[in-house]
């Protein structure tokens, strides 16, 4: 707006705009009601007559701050980068079951399922974000209803990617987990009768034997041979195992009876951390989690991998794979086995 400024030289100046004569008719008023909002200009052109000068006061409208753009970009980024970051971790969590950070998001149900809850918030509250400013800053968008269902159909993967991933990852380590290993055996630890608790199968290496684990007692198990030959019994009040064995299983000459065609291993054990020092395997850190299946690497003195769990079933956490590089020993993988089928047990039962 331009304001012109007509001083007599006496008396209180009058102000007068381009749309008439305006109602404050002191300059000092003007300023100091305007003077916080705008930012002024003067122009004094020259004295027209004799003791009145005439100016050119030029208001700017309001400054516009940055500010808000800004955190309003930022507020963006951060939504669409923690559900990004979220989904991942969800992913990882899931591929990786001997990782801290699986053991840190499935520490039990709750805490599983909070952390979903909140990666599904975050990923449709980011998805909508995301649709709202990108529809409403576009004309080409504003203008069609086919490219509105686009971006919303593209922006919401944001909210099902992570679901996506897990489903084709976890079919690919189901098949390729143990590849790299010496043999794969399959525990199931869906409770089949009372007594039998779970089973595993094992590979030719171990003469293609099935075992059940049953529970002899109160914290006292059994795992056993389907057919008559081989048996390891936990007991977990003083937490030792004993394995006895006829001809089921080729144990190393070492630990076998030439006279009585038999191998008796006796020993201890601990779960924290899952180790058998008897046998010469230690692991570190937790590996039980409730309601979900165990997950454990088990190395040699020396550091070699001996055996670790494999990836559980899509859809089925009550079966999974143990993969073993038998250089540790035939009867040896079969006591560890024994106790990581015990906790498989307890997993699907809770």
């Amino acid at each position: 707006m331009l304001v012109k400024i007509y001083h007599q030289g006496v008396g209180t100046p009058g102000v007068t705009g381009e749309n008439g004569q305006l109602k404050t008719t002191s300059l000092s008023k003007l300023i100091a009601k305007m003077g916080g909002l705008y930012q002024k200009q003067f122009d004094v052109e020259a004295p027209v007559t004799p003791g009145i000068i005439q100016a050119d006061f030029r208001f700017h409208g309001p400054r516009r701050s940055d500010t808000p753009s800004i955190l309003f970009v930022l507020f963006i980024l951060t939504l669409n980068s923690a559900a990004i970051v979220m989904g991942s971790l969800y992913v990882v969590a899931s591929m990786v079951p001997a990782s801290p950070l699986s053991f840190a998001l499935e520490l039990n149900p709750a805490s599983y399922d909070a952390y979903l809850f909140f990666t599904v918030a975050v990923s449709v509250l980011a998805s909508f974000v995301d649709f709202f400013v990108l529809s409403s800053s576009s004309a080409p968008i504003k203008r069609s209803g086919l490219l509105k269902l686009f971006l919303a159909v593209a922006l919401s993967t944001l909210s099902w990617w992570p679901y996506a991933a897990e489903t084709s990852l976890a079919k690919q380590a189901w098949e390729n987990g143990c590849k790299e290993f010496d043999a794969t055996i399959m525990l199931n630890g869906k409770y089949s009768n009372p007594m039998d608790l779970s089973i595993a199968h094992f590979p030719e290496a171990f003469e293609n034997a099935t075992m059940q684990l049953s529970l002899l007692r109160d914290k006292v198990y059994a795992f056993s041979t389907v057919l008559p030959g081989a048996t390891v019994s936990y007991n977990f009040q003083n937490r030792t195992y004993t394995f006895i064995s006829t001809t089921t299983f080729p144990c190393s000459r070492n630990r076998t009876n030439s006279i009585l065609n038999s191998t008796r291993i006796t020993g201890m054990f601990s779960d924290r951390p899952l180790t058998f020092p008897d046998i010469g395997l230690y692991s570190n850190g937790s590996w039980t989690k409730r309601s979900f299946p165990p997950a454990v690497r088990l190395k040699t003195g020396i550091g070699d991998t001996g055996l670790q769990t494999g990836p559980s079933m899509f859809g089925d956490g009550c079966q999974l794979k143990v993969c073993v590089n038998l250089r540790i020993g035939i009867c040896e993988v079969v006591i560890v086995v024994g106790r990581i089928l015990i906790a498989l047990a307890e997993s699907c039962r809770s």
